[in-house]
């Protein structure tokens, strides 16, 4: 499998994964989307915001993952920033980037889940019907959209290549001596660079299996770390405290 959710046992091969891409990027043509367009996501960690992400890159265009947990004035910023041909929501979208998308006249397709297949893109509550014909992104279109943290100044955007997104992966897959045996656990969020390219990319790439909660708690994390058979775990400084402070407070898991 390429990836696992622990929630519900899901399974998704890597031919799965290929094909619901493949699948993805022709519904995405199909909903206006080309080579060089934005496309922004403000999803929750799953496999269906990989399949997404990977689905914008095929097509040449860049992503532009955005924090679900984002408040108006949030989403308005990136948004205008950005600029995006669509952005990509739950169809059940936060109130927060329902009025930023209706502020900076966004476009905005819905992402409905659909037991075992390929998620659902809604426009207006209605499917996208059909696909199109799409030329190939190559290593030097833009991948994704991120931006700096806005401590010292207004966020920037850092845009990163095909090429430089495959080059950081395979970096860390190297470095670690990942390869098809691991099983990569994603604690990190999967709109941060970290948590794409430590965490998910470099675990494919070497051909292992990452398992992707859609709900992360630490009351769940080691029996699902455990029954998984977890080999690699990339985390931020915070999580990574939360889940020694775990086992300071009830002991090691077995």
């Amino acid at each position: 499998p390429a990836f696992v959710v622990p929630d519900d046992g899901q399974l998704l091969s890597y031919a799965e994964m290929a094909d619901r891409v493949e699948a993805l990027a022709g519904r995405l043509a199909a909903a206006g989307v080309r080579r060089g367009d934005r496309v922004a996501l403000t999803l929750p960690n799953s496999p269906e915001f990989v399949q997404l992400l990977l689905a914008i890159t095929l097509l040449g265009a860049a992503a532009a993952p955005l924090n679900p947990a984002y408040t108006e004035p949030e989403y308005t910023f990136y948004l205008e920033d950005v600029a995006p041909r669509l952005l990509l929501a739950p169809a059940g979208m936060p109130p927060a980037a329902t009025a930023a998308a209706a502020a900076t006249g966004t476009a905005v397709l819905g992402v409905a889940d659909v037991a075992g297949g390929s998620p659902d893109l809604l426009r207006d509550g209605e499917p996208v019907s059909g696909r199109a014909g799409f030329a190939r992104g190559t290593p030097d279109d833009v991948a994704i959209v991120l931006h700096t943290s806005g401590t010292t100044s207004r966020p920037k955007q850092v845009p990163l290549l095909q090429r430089n997104l495959m080059a950081s992966t395979r970096n860390v897959a190297t470095h670690f001596r990942l390869g098809p045996d691991d099983v990569s656990f994603c604690v990190m969020p999967l709109f941060h660079v970290h948590g794409l390219v430590a965490s998910t990319f470099a675990a494919l790439s070497a051909g292992g299996t990452v398992v992707s909660p859609r709900r992360l708690t630490p009351q769940r994390f080691w029996r699902q770390a455990r029954e998984c058979g977890t080999t690699w775990l990339s985390a931020g400084p915070t999580l990574h405290q939360m889940l020694l402070d775990k086992i300071d407070s009830e002991g090691a898991p077995g």
